[in-house]
């Protein structure tokens, strides 16, 4: 036998630290490409194609990291006893190389075809007759599979169905019984919902208590899109291999795939860099690597001065989140500038903040005659954030309006402020933050819902205006006037509550009064929004969470990123 669990888990490290060292991101890089099924085959072809790499060899690789999460899923219990589906295609192949390493390492493996040996794809087929070296134990199962229904929720796990037919009460009873379930049955080569039997085989595993690793993406989740027209795998792990997929980072595909492992297998840098379009994923190695250093020898003047310019008597609670925002996030001074009448107010609930009181209008809003001293300030400032809470007030506007045509300091361009931003030549850097229906005013075009669609809305309109644009949403998208597009990675429905926005208008105002770039400090910021947003339903319901508590974890969020 090769090898104990611990021997073949210090030989895949050791494989993944060499790979880690050739590829771990630097400053200035871009962050992994995200790619679409078709994308990813063309990538898939020009490599095997090409003789860069064999494809016995690029599925090797790809089961040998899938067995190595399978490890870690079953805390490296030598008597752990792990069920694999395995389809007939490509991504069975996958899931028979999981079998041979997990056998190989001592494990109980059970797998079970989803079709005769002689319907396997070839390098399938070689990986499915290499299985007969182990003790791996495999069963063709029948054609007739009883389908228990789709499990539409997580939460319908080991709900148990009484079937007619015996050979699915004993695939179901030997999934229950598992310590580990492997989904290998379809992969990024499936459109449009799946049926017969293959739904009935998914809907029995989304009925299993045992917990599931999904191969490259869930069954039954569009790669292209993430959409989910019938049965898919409900997954608490999943392991996509090469480059991350479209249909992982967009809802449903994201949910149904739990925590997603991206596995380099192999394809060459210049393969990808030619033929995956400029779209990325940010995750946790790419945000770290914009996180700002903080200077020993910093003082507050030096980490950052932010203006903002936010709130109304109708919104004041906004410019507190904005201001709160810029706090957490790292600036080392914030002069918050709001309409006189609020200005009490918020000096009292600001402790840290230098809260100015403008000349405002009768309803509570910036009066015109506030742009002179607002202009004033910026000439101590590194950053401005404005328009959070402004209101729809024709003073305001015209207030907004002067100050965004004097600015020439980085600055986010939020909620009401959108709408007077002046077009033509940019004296200074400028992120807008709409979200969809301020994007669509914006333009005077409705934002399509489709991922595709979404993303080269989002991406034309960055060039055509030349701004960063940050497009809230689920999931956020980052858009340069260059054409790059960072789709964010962190972030629930928790964020999806009153002043979330505001918070994350200041937190960008901050990053960039420290100097990060216009681009990678939106991208930035997206993500620490979100993943501050995770860590705080550590402690609550995601339907409970309010915005001034998403902005209690952004310290942490960014504390994961510097330690």
């Amino acid at each position: 036998m090769r090898g104990s669990i611990a021997e073949v888990a210090l030989e895949y490290r050791r494989g993944l630290l060499q790979d880690a060292a050739k590829s771990r991101p630097l400053p200035g890089r871009p962050p992994m490409r995200l790619v679409t099924a078709h994308e990813m085959q063309s990538i898939d072809r020009l490599t095997i194609g090409g003789g860069h790499v064999p494809a016995l060899a690029l599925m090797e690789s790809a089961g040998t990291a899938a067995a190595h999460e399978a490890i870690v899923m079953v805390e490296g219990r030598r008597d752990a006893r792990v069920e694999i589906l395995c389809g007939k295609g490509n991504n069975g192949g996958d899931g028979f190389v999981v079998a041979r390493v997990l056998a190989q390492a001592g494990m109980s493996v059970h797998v079970f075809l989803s079709h005769p040996p002689d319907d396997l794809s070839p390098a399938a087929r070689t990986n499915y007759e290499r299985l007969s070296a182990t003790s791996a134990e495999v069963q063709v199962l029948p054609e007739t599979i009883d389908d228990p229904g789709p499990a539409n929720d997580p939460r319908d796990r080991g709900s148990l169905v009484e079937f007619e037919d015996a050979a699915t009460n004993a695939l179901q009873e030997a999934l229950n019984e598992a310590d580990l379930c492997v989904d290998a049955l379809l992969g990024t080569g499936v459109s449009g919902p799946l049926q017969g039997r293959m739904a009935a085989l998914v809907n029995v595993l989304n009925h299993a208590s045992t917990n599931t690793l999904s191969l490259d993406i869930p069954s039954g989740v569009n790669g292209d899109n993430g959409a989910v027209e019938g049965a898919a795998v409900w997954a608490d792990a999943t392991v996509t291999f090469g480059l991350p997929k479209v249909g992982l980072a967009f809802h449903p595909g994201c949910e149904r795939a739990g925590r997603v492992t991206v596995a380099d297998i192999g394809f060459p840098p210049e393969i990808v860099s030619e033929h995956a379009p400029r779209r990325f994923l940010v995750e946790r190695d790419r945000a770290r690597s914009w996180c700002p250093r903080l200077d020993p020898t910093a003082h507050k003047y030096t980490r950052g001065v932010v203006v903002v310019v936010a709130g109304s008597a109708d919104f004041p609670g906004a410019a507190a989140l904005a201001a709160f925002g810029a706090q957490r996030a790292g600036a080392g001074l914030v002069h918050l500038v709001v309409p006189v009448g609020i200005r009490t107010l918020l000096q009292a609930k600001l402790t840290e903040v230098i809260v100015h009181g403008v000349p405002e209008s009768a309803q509570g809003a910036f009066a015109v005659d506030a742009a002179p001293e607002i202009i004033a300030l910026l000439e101590r400032a590194q950053a401005l954030v404005i328009g959070p809470g402004l209101g729809a007030s024709d003073t305001a506007r015209a207030c907004a309006r002067e100050v965004l045509s004097q600015c020439t300091v980085p600055m986010v361009v939020d909620a009401e402020a959108i709408a007077v931003l002046p077009s033509g030549a940019r004296r200074a850097p400028i992120v807008v933050t709409p979200h969809a229906g301020e994007l669509a005013r914006w333009l005077g075009a409705s934002v399509p819902s489709a991922p595709l669609d979404r993303m080269q809305y989002v991406a034309q309109a960055a060039r055509d205006q030349k701004v960063v644009l940050l497009a809230k949403g689920a999931p956020a998208l980052t858009a340069t006037p260059s054409g790059d597009i960072y789709v964010n990675g962190t972030g629930h429905a928790g964020l999806a509550s009153g002043g979330s926005g505001d918070l994350l208008a200041g937190m960008l105002g901050a990053l960039l009064g420290q100097g990060v770039s216009a681009g990678p400090a939106a991208a930035l910021a997206s993500w620490l929004h979100g993943r501050a947003a995770e860590l705080a339903c550590n402690e609550r319901a995601t339907r409970s969470l309010v915005a001034h508590e998403i902005g209690d974890f952004v310290g942490a969020a960014m504390f994961e990123l510097e330690s």
